[in-house]
């Protein structure tokens, strides 16, 4: 309620500012109006003006006396009114409503000048009146339900939920058909022994302080220190005390040369020997290492040892699996750094964390759900796990992910978590369209990237960089080229027609982030068939890998992989032969060498679940620290290719969970109505 109070009251504090640069504008409008009027568009005004007073006057004789004698007053009456109501469309949880009301308030300055003040007036007063209407209407149904419930939501199938405009509403949509309650009775040996995620976090030894519950805005410390405080010696006693095996030490350094780099040299922690702990990837990532200046037989041996430190040392934990498809789900239009982040944010430590997301949702999984109440849960959601901007207090690192979606997809992960491990018999590739087609949210890509994570992964997540890297295979059919390039050049035209600039006519000089996105849109181009056909029969388009699985909910259609797609895939694994690296390992290993940065994925350090999350004041410190050292700075060279970094403090890379930002219970999160 603090919180609430205190962007209220910013609100307020906005929109008399509002009411203030409103006044003080007026004599600009009017002198840009006198520049800017034609005879005839005045003449057309002033209909409109005569028009407009004659209906406000017609409508309520005494507010327009009133108005026009004491505009000022009138305008003040008002704006108190639309903020009065938007405080309670606020208590209410219906926050987009709220900010439309508060957005109304600032036009009362218009209601200031006579006469022709009145029809903003009008605008204003109707649109209380409307809200007024609707806020007792939802308050006896809450007072009705409220008699008959604890307050706690179970929508069903049918439910809307309120909570934004309902001008112009869309269409609710059912992603989910009614699902299994719980894992399936099918017996599905897996690849990996699984650990399962436990029901609760364990409790904390009296040398660290902290919490799993991300709610709580609580300092991780071990033994009363930061975590950029610990020696490396400490770092490794803090994963023995909790359970995550290599978190240090950090090892001694072995020197290697760059190939051809004028007798610079570069250190790996360890050498090319055993494992690397965490603190070795801190180090690494800490170092500005330019992977494309060393050996590539050194390169893809860091490479090897890395793959090594990623493996659990039992089987494949709940843990594991969930945040490699957070790492994916949470991936598009999100640079790396940002990326990491946001997975460190969403890590589960328990079924329990789970839980809370879920019940924030105010809507059952199969449920119709408009896309305006989606986007208007995820931008709450976002801001609330403080991965929106820094302008509403979070760290940037969003992306473009629904959060309404990616709380579904938790939902799914509840229910059933085996569905997401490997089959022992199941080809990479039909794990990856598999959990695809249960996920609305994951694509081929992302999905890809989302099971990377598990042991040996055969998988390949084609993103820019790798459609660049294999545009000649893409684009194998000169046909197929041809069109593409015309493609190109007509797009590069009508983009700079619109900025008023001559177009390049060779494709050759074409901007290569355009032909970057294009070769995306290719690559992605998959098909989707609906899973069954009018009949009730499994569409034939659907592969029997995926018409037998026992889904936890059935999916309306199936999410394979284009042709061009594993055309790609092919070649990376050509590319593959004689590395001694598994497919994801090897595309890993050509990422880095593309953009010129050694990145050893510790977000994905295994056991980090066991850690308390750090607070909001630590993450950004870790959050700055990344910036000094050019890790979120995203511009490219000629060749589109990301700056190298530079050295830093690497003890000040030391992230495990982030945790510190508010989760609405699911009453609290939005009025529900049928």
């Amino acid at each position: 309620m603090k919180v609430e109070r205190r962007q209220a009251n910013e609100a307020a504090t906005s929109n008399v500012g509002k009411l203030g640069s409103g006044i003080a504008s007026i004599p600009s409008r009017v002198v840009k109006y006198a520049k800017t009027s034609t005879p005839s568009s005045v003449v057309r005004d002033v209909k409109n003006i005569a028009t407009s007073t004659y209906d406000a006057a017609v409508e309520d004789p005494n507010a327009f006396i009133e108005d026009a004698i004491f505009s000022p007053l009138a305008a003040i009456r008002d704006f108190g009114d639309a903020r009065a109501m938007a405080q309670k469309l606020r208590e209410q949880g219906r926050y987009a409503e709220a900010e439309k009301m508060e957005a109304l308030a600032g036009t009362a300055v218009m209601a200031a000048v006579p006469i022709l003040g009145r029809p903003a007036g009008v605008t204003l007063r109707n649109a209380v009146k409307t809200a007024e209407k609707t806020a007792i209407k939802d308050a006896v149904k809450g007072a009705k339900k409220a008699a008959t419930s604890d307050l706690t939501v179970t929508p069903k199938a049918s439910t809307i939920i309120a909570g934004v405009e309902e001008k112009k509403p869309s269409r609710a949509i059912q992603r989910f058909a009614e699902p299994r309650s719980g894992p399936s009775t099918k017996e599905r040996p897996l690849a990996q022994t699984r650990t399962p995620l436990p029901e609760t976090a364990p409790p904390l030894p009296s040398s660290v302080s902290g919490s799993f519950d991300a709610s709580q805005n609580v300092p991780m410390t071990y033994k009363g220190m930061q975590p950029w405080e610990l020696t490396s010696t400490q770092m490794a006693d803090l994963g023995d005390t909790l359970g995550v095996p290599n978190l240090g030490p950090l090892n001694e350094p072995v020197s290697f040369p760059y190939e051809a780099g004028g007798g610079e040299r570069f250190d790996i922690p360890g050498g090319l020997e055993g494992r690397f702990t965490y603190e070795d990837m801190a180090k690494m990532k800490a170092s500005g290492i330019d992977p494309s200046r060393i050996d590539p037989e050194l390169h893809r041996g860091i490479q090897r040892k890395l793959m090594l430190s990623m493996d659990e040392p039992e089987g494949l934990s709940d843990a594991k699996v969930l945040s490699g498809l957070t790492f994916g789900y949470t991936s598009p239009n999100n640079p790396l750094t940002p990326n990491q982040l946001a997975t460190s944010r969403l890590r589960m430590n328990s079924m329990e964390d789970l839980d809370r997301i879920i019940n924030s949702r105010p809507w059952e999984l199969s449920d119709a759900v408009t896309k305006d109440q989606r986007e208007a849960f995820s931008e709450d959601l976002a801001n609330r796990l403080g991965l929106g901007a820094a302008s509403k207090g979070g760290i940037g690192a969003r992306g473009s992910v629904d959060y309404s979606g990616y709380t579904d997809f938790l939902d799914l992960f509840r229910r059933d978590p085996s569905f997401f491990h490997r089959g022992a018999d199941e080809a990479w590739p039909a794990l990856v369209e598999r959990i695809a087609t249960q996920v609305p949210g994951l694509s081929n890509k992302t999905g890809s990237f989302g099971v990377a994570w598990q042991p040996n992964a055969g998988v390949s997540a084609i993103d820019r960089h790798m459609a660049n890297r294999y545009m000649d295979t893409i684009l194998a059919d000169p046909a197929k080229r041809d069109a593409f390039e015309k493609r190109a050049l007509n797009l590069a035209a009508t983009r700079a027609a619109k900025e008023g600039k001559e177009a390049p006519t060779n494709f050759a000089d074409l901007n290569k982030g355009l032909v970057q996105e294009l070769l995306l849109a290719e690559v992605g181009n998959s098909p989707s068939p609906k899973f069954r056909m009018k009949s009730g029969e499994v569409n034939p388009a659907v592969p029997d890998y995926l018409a037998d699985v026992d889904w936890i909910s059935e999916p309306q259609k199936a999410e394979l992989m284009g042709q061009t797609y594993k055309d790609v895939v092919n070649a990376n694994e050509e590319a593959m032969a004689g590395s001694g690296l598994h497919l994801f390992g090897n595309q890993w290993n050509i990422w880095d060498r593309i953009r010129q940065r050694l990145e050893p994925h510790e977000n994905m350090f295994p056991g980090l679940e066991n850690i308390p999350r750090l607070n909001v004041d630590q993450m950004r410190v870790i959050d700055t620290a990344h910036g000094l050292t050019g890790h979120k700075n995203y511009s490219k060279d000629s060749d589109f290719r990301l700056q190298p970094t530079k050295a830093g403090d690497y003890r000040r890379f030391r992230y495990f969970s982030d945790g510190g930002f508010a989760v609405k219970k699911r009453d609290e999160a939005f009025a529900v109505h049928k």
